[in-house]
């Protein structure tokens, strides 16, 4: 049986790294982890979530914040 993991990550900008930065950072290790941990399922809407919606709307974000919870 393989378990599943909610892989979470920041994605607001901290000193110099902009959303798009920290999005491909967890595009990067969502893939590192797909390949070198073979026995575990890894979930991680937010990075669709956070390129489907526009964090600019408060309503969308807040929208997407309320359906990560």
């Amino acid at each position: 049986m393989k378990h599943i993991v909610y892989m979470s990550a920041p994605v607001r900008p901290i000193e110099g790294e902009t959303i798009e930065s920290n999005l491909a950072r967890g595009r990067r290790w969502y893939h590192w982890l797909q390949i070198n941990v073979p026995n575990r399922i890894f979930l991680a809407p937010w990075i669709l979530s956070c390129e489907a919606f526009d964090d600019d709307s408060p309503e969308q974000r807040a929208a997407g914040i309320e359906r990560q919870l």
